[in-house]
């Protein structure tokens, strides 16, 4: 399939954004999974395969993968498992891994110590973790179908990280997070626009504050809003520095701070009135 080829690489759009793919004559070798600018891709690619350069028309068997690849992250789920991998690039260790992460279908997930198990290799769940962060092949070979075994997320090396993660879990019918999936399917139903923007969007996943915390998140998105992210991040720490610990004041302490000492940390009338809301509710 690929052994008439001239090894190269390629960027192109998908559903999901920017990717790149590069090759040899074995087969798939690099992928940068969506996320990032195309340039960002460009430079990904060049400095992984230096000694190879950029086309802009692929071979007939590139294109194959690329169509698939865009169906793929449009919700038409294929399990991409005949595609040919060159995987000279993976330790031995790397190469049982990616056998075994093929075989998990869309839509399907695992804990890292469970793909260690099924690899005969119980209690190598951080070595598996470490192999998945290197790993040169996202999306063909899926690590997004990687979690932890506390719940959450997990890290993703490639593209925009765990955003990616999240939209490729989504494009295959698959929200890593009970309570994440309870609260978009009541958005759907109370809201049938914004049903339409969360089928094609995916989950939103807060950019900032910790996400474990849902008051932590709330507070913080209101800090942030229509000031830059320097300043926001100047006046969120001087608002946590109101409290005792390294925390933001609790809603049951936040009513107890006058005005002027929230406007003093940076805080509009606006904001602080929504806040106050926040702590009341």
């Amino acid at each position: 399939m690929f052994r008439d080829t001239i090894p190269a690489w390629t960027v192109f759009n998908t559903p999901l954004g920017s990717c790149g793919l590069a090759w040899t004559h074995k087969g798939i070798d690099q992928v940068v999974a969506p996320g990032e600018s195309a340039d960002a891709v460009r430079t990904e690619l060049t400095a992984a395969c230096p000694d190879r350069a950029e086309i802009k028309r692929p071979p007939v068997p590139v294109l194959d993968v690329i169509v698939r690849l865009r169906r793929h992250m449009s919700g038409k789920t294929d399990t991409l498992i005949d595609i040919p991998l060159d995987l000279s690039r993976i330790s031995p260790f790397g190469h049982k891994l990616a056998k075994a992460l093929r075989r998990v279908p869309p839509g399907k997930v695992l804990t890292y110590g469970e793909l260690a198990r099924r690899i005969g290799r119980p209690g190598a769940a951080r070595a598996v973790g470490r192999a998945m962060a290197t790993n040169p092949l996202p999306l063909l070979v899926p690590c997004h179908r990687v979690l932890p075994a506390g719940g959450g997320l997990g890290g993703y090396s490639s593209g925009d990280g765990h955003t990616t993660k999240a939209r490729l879990l989504h494009a295959e019918g698959n929200i890593f997070d009970q309570r994440l999936q309870d609260g978009l399917d009541h958005l759907s139903r109370v809201d049938r626009k914004l049903g339409r923007v969360i089928a094609k969007a995916g989950p939103y996943l807060p950019a900032f504050g910790d996400s474990d915390d849902p008051y932590d998140v709330l507070v913080t998105s209101l800090v942030h809003q229509q000031i830059s992210v320097k300043a926001a991040a100047t006046i969120a720490g001087r608002v946590r520095a109101l409290s005792p610990g390294s925390a933001y004041p609790t809603p049951e302490e936040l009513p107890g701070l006058p005005d002027e000492t929230l406007r003093g940390a940076g805080l509009s009338h606006q904001k602080i009135s929504y806040l106050r809301d926040l702590a009341a509710r």
